[in-house]
């Protein structure tokens, strides 16, 4: 799911964690430059195995 023109206005920092054996937290803050105020989404994933991309979340 790749938005050509938001990749140019939005900045997107993921930080990756690996806690225990199998178990990955990513979180991701994602700053959305074309709102009037840069909202800040913060999302973080515990993902026990790698899975496919997940359906966009509702939010």
């Amino acid at each position: 799911l790749t938005d050509t023109l938001a990749s140019t206005t939005k900045t997107t920092s993921t930080t990756t964690t690996t806690a225990a054996a199998a178990t990955t937290i990513t979180t991701t803050v994602e700053t959305d430059f074309t709102k009037p105020t840069a909202s800040k989404k913060t999302r973080t994933k515990k993902e026990k195995r790698s899975e496919k991309q997940s359906v966009p979340s509702r939010s």
